[in-house]
C-alpha cells in the first residue's frame, strides 16, 4: 500500500481484541508508518495523528470502528482486513455505504498471506489419520508394541471444494504425496493444477457435486462465507461420501451444515 511508505506523520490504526497472538510480533513502525494498537472505539479516536489506514484483526468487533467512523471517515484512505474472509466486515461496510469503488477509500484483504501454513495443515491432517497418529499416541502411553499396516496417501483421491489461492497452494503438495486432485470451481475452464475439474456452473453442477464427495478420500472445503456457499456442504453431499473419507474444514464454517 503507498500508505507504508508515506510521511513519518502517518498512523496505521490496528483495530484487535486483547491478546491477540499477532501483537506479539507486531513492530511499533512499518517503514515510516507509525501503528497503533487499538481495542476500542475511544482508542481509534485517540490516534495521534488522526489515522490513514485501518488493519482489522478478526474477530475485533466492527461495531468498535463504525461508531468511530463518523470522525475517522475523512483521515482514512485505507482499510485492510488481516484475513483474506471480510464476511465480519460486511456489515459495517454496508451501513456507511462503503464499496470498492468507493473512490477515497482502498480496500483490501489478506488474500494468500496464509495459503502456506494451511497448505501444510491440510497435509498434516491428511497424515493424522492415515498414519494413525492417535493409535501411535496411545500405544506410546502404554509402552504397547501394535502392528499394524498404515495407508499411504499415494493413490488416494483429494478434492477441493473451491479451488482459490489455498487449493491452488495445498494442491502442489498433494501431488508430491502422489495424490490425485478433484477441483471443484465455479468455472468450466479445466484448471491444470488438477486432474479433474469439476464445474458448478451449467445443469451438472449439482451432479459434479456428488461426484467429487462420491470419489475423495478427502474432502477440503475452502470456500468462504457468502449467501452462495451458506451450507453448501450439505447432508446430501455428505452421505455421499464413503464411511473411510474425512472432511477436512479450511473455510469459513458456515459453508458446512453440522447439523
Amino acid at each position: 500500500s503507498p500508505l507504508m511508505t508515506a510521511s513519518a506523520s502517518r498512523a496505521i490504526a490496528i483495530l484487535c481484541e486483547r491478546g491477540h497472538p499477532a501483537l506479539a510480533s507486531m513492530p511499533a513502525r512499518v517503514a515510516s508508518c507509525s501503528l497503533h494498537v487499538c481495542h476500542t472505539t475511544a482508542d481509534l479516536l485517540n490516534v495521534t495523528p488522526s489515522p490513514s489506514g485501518v488493519l482489522w484483526i478478526p474477530a475485533a468487533s466492527p461495531s468498535e470502528l463504525s461508531a468511530a467512523w463518523p470522525r475517522l471517515s475523512s483521515s482514512v484512505t485505507w482499510l485492510h482486513s488481516f484475513s483474506a474472509g471480510v464476511d465480519g466486515l460486511v456489515p459495517f461496510l454496508h451501513d456507511h455505504k462503503i464499496t470498492s469503488s468507493s473512490p477515497s477509500l482502498a480496500l483490501s484483504n489478506g488474500r494468500g498471506a496464509f495459503s502456506q501454513s494451511l497448505a501444510e495443515y491440510v497435509i498434516w491432517a491428511m497424515l493424522h489419520h492415515s498414519k494413525k497418529t492417535e493409535r501411535c499416541q496411545a500405544n506410546k502411553a502404554a509402552k504397547k508394541w501394535d502392528k499394524f499396516v498404515m495407508p499411504q496417501l499415494r493413490g488416494r483421491t483429494v478434492g477441493f471444494v473451491g479451488f482459490g489461492h489455498i487449493a491452488q497452494t495445498t494442491a502442489p503438495l498433494c501431488r508430491a504425496f502422489g495424490m490425485r486432485i478433484l477441483a471443484l470451481r465455479n468455472s468450466d475452464e479445466h484448471h491444470p493444477l488438477a486432474d479433474v475439474t469439476l464445474s458448478m456452473a451449467g445443469p451438472k453442477g449439482a451432479e459434479h457435486k456428488r461426484r467429487l464427495f462420491a470419489e475423495s478420500d478427502y474432502v477440503v472445503c475452502t470456500l468462504p462465507g457468502t449467501q452462495a456457499t451458506h451450507h453448501f456442504c450439505d447432508e446430501t453431499s455428505f452421505a455421499c461420501m464413503r464411511a473411510s473419507s474425512f472432511f477436512i474444514s479450511l473455510g469459513r464454517g458456515v459453508a458446512a451444515d453440522e447439523s
